[in-house]
């Protein structure tokens, strides 16, 4: 995976300016006229705080509403609000809340604020041109342009956002939220996009060579209204994307990501819309409840579309319940456009799950002038509308070569596939067909035994004839692909590969050691690999230990020092981890002059259990940033709690079992990391229903 995140050169930048940075404050209760900005003594307004800053200064801004239109100028500071919710930059103006012009020369940061109201011509919120940006822990909503960006407009510079939220942003033209014009790298890290609205690009655009890096996000509920201008040329706009559009740009990276029931009103790809461009990779994705509207070419592509777009990979990703009205490619489409024959584009996708997509024609895929290779994937349930173009799983159309490998087409309406191109012919193997179709090693008309198709659990059963009927030779070259994986004799058909279930593991402290127990693997089991660590995510203090039996009694421990625990077996291969579970032996018989207070100290939860809210508090020797945040098991972030300078002594927060989108959590266990400068601490919870 390609990743930009905190290149040297900005590493560099911030090592050195950290060395000579001073510190300018200002706050709601301070003077323009008699302040001189230190914290005693602030400056009223953020534009004076600026004015007076030199390169690489901090601007502290104190909670408060302050009014926009503010601009760093030839100037790289760190501009930083001290809460994300209480410092509120939301006056209602016709011009940018924020502009950050020329400031190439260092990074410049804009953390932990709420911008609205923004009204510009572009970039409502945030207008950067030539600059280098960081814009961190950000609230973006009701903010509006004319023309392009209604949050964040950038021209000509690099952008990295994270831990930030869009909401109700409203573009005339492009970039409901974003715009990266062609001079920018912008990437966006652990976001969420929602109700957001543009002509095209719901929530993002990208046009003209902007490189453009999405993970992690949530992109969710928004709206491209407007349509292709001339549908009948080609024309270098061709509208739609609801969440995401790009056009005529070389990199588009999506990973990590949930794209939820966006809708391109009257125009293509109603989660993502991609047009004219090169070198995409999508990873791990969720495409759910998108969908596209209109008659008029191009309109298709309810999740993605796909239109000459060149040198694609898509995997690992869940297509689901996509709707195309009128057009085709419930799911996905992907060739070229009407009347472009001799333009032949490529693909790959892997390790796809498409199912309970519709459209007229191609429930699943619409391929029209492409080259497809479609391997491992699974398309069930998916239904296409029209009778004389059919295909419920995929259509393929006009000079179309799908090369369809070790997949499983269940339950599609009318059929698997349609070939509406008879001179190029569909080939398929070693997969499973509802009709009879040529090809090697295919199974027809089998049910592959779905764990549960109802609830959308389409992994395999443990006897299913998909288990270990594929190939190894996915290009027919009559050679092994040495880099496939799978577990069994051979590869499975579909996107899922079964394998035996990861164990489950259960720790209990005992004394001055630590026992666990998970549950047996009783098929093909050669040794368990247990792991121990300092922290959640397995990166730290790792130690390893390989057992045979399911029990381990780990007594290698120090107290006061909270251990991670995973468990995986190996049985030929190797299963996935087991769920992860913390152990703290709190040391007892201190001595009183042992308990002084180091730089903080972090308290259980009370209560613990909880529901629906608990009460996280912390001792700090010395006030300073504080930045807490909440994880599930699987270390993903839940919550952003709270990234604020906080005083010296007891402090508190309360959680609601919230995520940063709003919505309750699932109950289950939750770890809760604090963290002060070169100090982090985490602590499990538990929150029941």
């Amino acid at each position: 995976m390609a990743n930009y995140k905190y290149s040297f050169f900005i590493t560099l930048i911030m090592f050195i300016a950290k060395l000579n940075a001073g510190v300018i404050y200002v706050s709601t209760s301070g003077s323009d006229d008699s302040g001189d900005g230190t914290v005693d003594n602030p400056y009223l307004t953020i534009q004076k705080g600026i004015d007076e800053a030199m390169d690489m200064d901090t601007v502290y801004v104190s909670n408060g509403i302050y009014e926009g239109g503010v601009e760093i100028s030839n100037k790289a500071i760190s501009l930083i609000g001290e809460s994300r919710e209480e410092t509120k930059i939301n006056q209602p103006i016709s011009s940018p809340q924020v502009s950050v012009i020329d400031s190439d020369q260092g990074l410049t940061r804009i953390h932990n604020f709420r911008i609205k109201q923004g009204s510009s011509n572009d970039g409502g919120g945030i207008y950067s041109s030539g600059s280098m940006i960081e814009v961190k822990n950000v609230d973006f909503s009701n903010n509006y342009s004319y023309g392009h960006g209604a949050a964040i407009n950038s021209i000509a510079s690099d952008v990295i956002v994270e831990n930030s939220t869009f909401s109700s942003n409203t573009s005339a033209n492009m970039g409901g939220a974003i715009f990266v014009d062609p001079l920018t790298t912008c990437e966006i890290y652990n976001s969420s996009f929602e109700n957001n609205g543009a002509l095209w690009g719901g929530a993002i655009a990208t046009i003209g060579g902007g490189k453009l890096l999405v993970e992690g996000c949530n992109i969710s509920f928004n709206t491209a209204s407007g349509n292709n201008p001339n549908p009948n040329y080609d024309y270098p706009t061709f509208g739609g994307g609801g969440g995401i559009y790009q056009e005529w740009s070389d990199s588009l990276e999506i990973y990590n990501t949930q794209i939820l029931n966006n809708t391109a009103a009257n125009g293509a790809g109603g989660g993502i819309a991609i047009y004219l461009s090169n070198d995409i990779i999508i990873d791990n994705i969720v495409l759910n409840g998108n969908s596209t509207s209109g008659t008029e070419y191009p309109t298709g592509g309810g999740g993605v579309a796909f239109y000459r777009a060149d040198n694609v990979l898509f995997e690992n990703s869940t297509i689901a319940n996509n709707v195309t009205n009128d057009n085709s490619g419930g799911g996905i489409f992907f060739g070229s456009e009407s009347g472009q024959a001799s333009i032949v584009v490529h693909g790959t996708f892997n390790r796809l799950t498409l199912v309970n997509n519709s459209a007229m024609s191609g429930g699943a895929i619409f391929c029209w002038s492409a080259i497809l290779d479609l391997h491992h994937s699974t398309l069930a349930q998916n239904e296409a509308s029209n009778s004389e173009w059919s295909g419920g799983g995929l259509a393929s159309h006009y000079v179309t070569e799908p090369n369809i490998v070790n997949s499983l087409f269940y339950d599609n309406v009318p059929n698997s596939i349609h070939n509406g191109y008879q001179q190029t012919p569909v080939v398929v193997s070693y997969s499973l067909l509802q009709e009879e179709w040529s090809g090697d090693g295919n199974l027809i008309d089998m049910d592959p035994l779905f764990m549960d198709p109802d609830n959308e659990d389409f992994r395999l059963q443990q006897d299913s004839p998909c288990i270990d009927t594929g190939t190894l030779d996915l290009d027919d070259d009559g050679f092994d692909d040495n880099d496939l994986f799978y577990t069994g004799s051979a590869p499975d058909m579909g996107a899922v590969e079964w394998a035996i279930p990861a164990p489950s593991l259960q720790a209990y402290a005992q004394d001055s050691s630590v026992i666990l127990a998970w549950s047996a693997i009783e098929e093909g089991l050669q040794y368990y690999q247990v792991d121990r660590a300092t922290d959640i995510m397995f990166t730290e203090n790792i130690v390893q230990t390989f057992v045979t039996t399911n029990t381990h009694t780990d007594v290698d421990i120090d107290t006061d020092v909270e251990y991670f625990y995973r468990v995986a077996g190996n049985v030929g291969y190797w299963t996935d981890y087991s769920n992860t579970v913390s152990v703290l032996i709190e040391s007892l018989d201190l001595d009183e002059d042992s308990k002084i207070l180091s730089d903080y100290k972090i308290h259980q939860n009370y209560p613990n259990p909880f529901n629906p809210v608990t009460t996280l508090s912390y001792e700090l020797a010395k006030a300073g940033p504080v930045n807490i945040v909440i994880y599930d098991m699987n270390g993903r972030i839940v919550k952003n709690l709270l990234n604020k300078y906080q005083n010296a002594g007891l402090n508190s927060i309360k959680w609601d079992a919230t995520s940063d989108q709003g919505k309750q959590v699932s109950a289950g266990m939750y770890i809760y990391s604090i963290e002060t400068p070169g100090i982090k601490q985490s602590k499990k919870m538990l929150f029941i229903k």
